[in-house]
């Protein structure tokens, strides 16, 4: 009879609701997910062959892990995916990479296909910031008297080339009737509507094209809305697809889809001894985490500001996080630490420069300004995001502290 009545209050009596997407059993905390990023960095050959998107964000992965160098040898050697990289890594180490005899080279091969047979909106989405991103480096060496500007691209010539490749874009993946690009180019084909493909969420590319194609931001707010809709997935895929909507989501400066997202990355990693963030996901995954908590961003935005800019934010449930930032040849080290009321920030100036930076941090009513010299430092709060009202700021023993990403 007992047994009887537990059957029936099993099927009849419904389980407390869960929210979609929300992490379900253990899942990776953030000090987990960076730490499993760096892991696999480390682990991942600088020298490897060059396989384009991968080596990309392999590079992406070392600039916000804090190194440089690493970066450097990582980079790609063939377009676009080179002249993207070059272009991150300017806009972080404040210096123009590459000679003018390398980015005529890449210039030259713009202008040809990549890879002719690949029709994916993503690699014809990179071919357009390549030619944004030559024109931007070509002004950078030419400002900085690095190279004669006779003897450099066209920055006009690539933007023109731009525009052009980005209306032919348009004309070949944009679906009028439900508002996102689809995941292929048609090239002429009469083809059904196309889901929404996470696949297309490329936030880089909305940093890049900020002035030159409101459809595209269209576009990421509708793919994100209607892929966060949808049930979360847990491996490579599912990391793939919750770092693509955690860093759409903040440069939309969405803060309900930013949690969302994180959450949907926790989960996709399970907290089991024999799983990892694999090493190609590594540098997308960890470019996500510190754009989400720094507001930072490597990729180069038009007209961009004269003064570095962060949005910090400790995500629901966090305690305390410390992250190296390398933003236009300057460092810093971000420490962000929840105490019941707010979260409380410090800022610390860490290269050796000997120029002072206008730095200014975002989140709070009023922003934080700062003109800051090398080893100097600005605290201040920001408003906390509290995971559920039972959420426990203060355990036993001290907040952990200790710097992420250290290699054990």
């Amino acid at each position: 009879m007992r047994t009887l009545l537990s059957l029936l209050i099993t099927f009849l009596v419904p389980l407390p609701a869960q929210a979609d997407g929300a992490p379900r059993g253990p899942v990776a905390r953030l000090h987990d997910l960076l730490h499993s990023c760096h892991t696999a960095l480390a682990g991942s050959a600088d020298d490897a062959p060059d396989q384009g998107e991968a080596t990309l964000w392999r590079l992406v992965g070392h600039l916000r892990a804090g190194d440089p160098a690493a970066a450097e040898r990582s980079l790609p050697t063939r377009a676009p995916w080179a002249v993207v990289g070059a272009a991150a890594l300017a806009q972080t180490l404040g210096r123009p990479p590459l000679a003018a005899t390398i980015l005529q080279d890449f210039a030259a091969e713009l202008e040809r296909s990549p890879e002719p047979d690949d029709r994916s909106f993503a690699t014809a989405a990179r071919c357009v910031q390549a030619h944004l991103s030559l024109a931007e480096l070509a002004e950078a060496s030419a400002r900085l008297g690095h190279e004669p500007p006779g003897q450099l691209p066209s920055p006009d010539d690539q933007r023109a080339l731009a525009s052009g490749a980005l209306a032919e874009l348009e004309r070949e993946a944009w679906q009028p009737g439900l508002g996102w690009y689809r995941a292929r180019r048609c090239a002429g084909e009469l083809l059904l509507p196309d889901e929404a493909d996470p696949a297309t969420l490329l936030p880089f590319a909305l940093s890049a094209f900020w002035s030159h194609d409101a459809r595209l931001r269209q576009h990421e707010e509708r793919v994100l809305a209607r892929t966060l809709a949808q049930p979360g997935g847990r491996g490579t895929q599912g990391l793939d697809t919750a770092a693509r909507q955690l860093a759409t989501a903040v440069i939309l400066g969405d803060d309900a889809a930013r949690e969302r997202a994180f959450s949907r990355l926790q989960a996709a990693l399970p907290m089991s001894s024999n799983e990892a963030v694999p090493a190609a996901t590594a540098g997308l995954v960890l470019d996500a985490l510190v754009y989400a908590v720094t507001g930072a961003s490597v990729w180069p935005r038009p007209a961009a500001n004269a003064w570095i800019e962060l949005r910090p934010w400790l995500p629901p449930g966090e305690r305390s996080v410390q992250l190296p930032v390398l933003v236009d040849g300057a460092r810093f080290t971000l420490q962000l630490r929840a105490t019941p009321q707010h979260t409380a920030f410090k800022l610390a100036r860490t290269d050796a420069g000997t120029e002072p930076r206008l730095v200014v941090v975002r989140g709070a009513t009023w922003p934080t300004i700062r003109l800051m010299h090398a080893g100097e430092d600005c605290r201040g709060s920001l408003p906390r995001a509290q995971a559920d009202a039972h959420d426990d700021l203060h355990p036993s023993g001290s907040l952990d502290d200790r710097p992420v990403g250290r290699r054990r």
